[in-house]
């Protein structure tokens, strides 16, 4: 064997050796919702502003309908409490939603038969806000969050350093807000949301939450009283976001896109073929 074909197999096993050694994920270490758990949701069908029959499900909504609505209408606020802890940290999720006028319908609804895994916004004819709250209690106060914070997480007890959400869907973008309270100071740390519409090219995305944003501006994220997730669509009126989980995870470092043990054998596989070829035509 030459030496330049010696150098080639050295190399091959390199890269075999080097995608395998860059398999990262980020590590998840535990859930914060998986938004697969609720209670039973009462909601009320209205025709022409009037109320005409009620309507109950194991799933949890909250919706705001303009003036003389026509449809099936839930509370703009709601609390689902008595969940379970392993799903939903604290066992308790709030959520309300406000639109910035009532020309149209807005609603935000998890744990429901079509989005069984997942958190949903959407907007039809009026720019929204939603909002999640989890506080460790049965109760809430959405004008003051801190009367009720009694979380009492801490968010790096398995080493992780950020915060994880999901995006599968997201047809126009939009803003998400995560902010967390330690008991004594808060921060909200803002990100755009990006576009993502697996139907059309867009995929699916994550966005990271770092703790030591949250740090520098005096939050002991050791010791989390509550933490609240808010969906903006940016005054778009006709918005759809849909979110798979929130969970506390390691971010990966260094690489721009995800690689898998299977993929580092494939191209360590291929490597290999393509040298076997190669001194094949070199012996002819």
């Amino acid at each position: 064997m030459s030496e330049i074909m010696k150098i080639f197999k050295i190399k091959a096993i390199g890269f075999s050796t080097l995608f395998l050694g860059l398999a990262q994920t980020s590590a998840n270490a535990f859930t914060l919702d998986a938004f697969s758990d609720a209670n039973v949701n009462t909601g009320t069908f209205y025709f022409n502003g009037s109320p005409i029959t009620t309507q109950n499900g194991v799933f949890q909504a909250v919706s705001n309908l303009p003036n003389n609505a026509t449809g099936l209408y839930y509370s703009d606020t709601d609390s689902d409490t008595g969940l379970s802890t392993s799903s939903v940290v604290g066992g308790s999720r709030h959520m309300t939603i406000n639109t910035v006028d009532n020309s149209g319908e807005a609603i935000l609804q998890t744990a429901s038969s079509t989005l069984p895994d997942a958190i949903g916004l959407a907007s039809d004819g009026t720019p929204s806000i939603a909002t999640v709250v989890w506080n460790g209690s049965n109760t809430i106060d959405f004008n003051n969050l801190n009367s009720d914070a009694n979380l009492n997480v801490n968010l790096t007890q398995e080493g992780d350093d950020s915060i994880v959400v999901d995006i599968i869907l997201s047809d126009l973008g939009g803003k998400l807000t995560l902010e967390l309270y330690d008991g004594t100071n808060f921060h909200p740390y803002e990100q755009d949301i990006p576009q993502v519409d697996p139907g059309n090219g867009f995929p699916e995305q994550t966005l990271y939450y770092d703790f030591s944003t949250y740090i520098n501006n005096g939050v002991d994220v050791t010791s989390i009283d509550y933490i609240k997730m808010t969906i903006d669509s940016n005054n778009q009126s006709s918005y759809d976001a849909r979110f798979d989980f929130i969970e506390a995870a390691i971010q990966p470092q260094g690489v721009p896109f995800d690689f898998s043990p299977s993929l580092g054998l494939i191209l360590g596989g291929s490597l290999f073929s393509f040298l076997r070829l190669r001194k094949k035509f070199q012996q002819n």
